[in-house]
């Protein structure tokens, strides 16, 4: 086989990964349902555990479990203090932005969440260079205790 034809098979491999994975990123919600509020401290709170979606139905487990869940609780209705796993507190205000709740932390990355169902959330981390959200590796809350 030619040296040209190996780079252009290579190529088109390489270009149809990339768009396997632009179209998967796709397919992850970017606006919440109409049943919940965005914007609103109270449904966030609770104990959440967390995962990554993979594109088979399937998830990953991520850092926060039922048994060692991440917390979340009110400041007050347009606030929350989120409890991570591991490592600090961290507070938050919150604005309903296009179908979705932007959570701003003081300093740092500000994350998007989007309910697929009142006891669940996927979580995109927005870039703070950019302010692009990062559609393609989101974050999936799920409520503890709903199962």
């Amino acid at each position: 086989m030619k040296k040209t034809n190996i780079i252009i098979i290579l190529g088109s491999l390489v270009a149809a990964f990339g768009l396997s994975d632009a179209l998967k990123a796709n397919e992850f919600p970017r606006a919440s349902i109409a049943d919940v509020p965005n914007g609103v401290a109270s449904t966030f709170v609770g104990a959440w555990s967390t995962h990554h979606p993979a594109g088979d139905g399937h998830a990953s487990v991520g850092p926060a479990t039922c048994e060692n869940p991440v917390r979340i609780e009110s400041h007050d209705e347009a606030s929350i203090i989120y409890k991570p796993v591991i490592g600090e507190q961290v507070d938050f205000a919150l604005s309903a932005f296009m179908d979705r709740t932007v959570w701003m932390p003081e300093l740092g990355e500000s994350t998007l969440a989007v309910w697929t169902t009142e006891d669940e959330f996927f979580a995109y981390q927005v870039d703070i260079r950019t302010g692009k959200a990062k559609w393609e590796t989101p974050l999936v809350y799920r409520r503890c205790g709903t199962e």
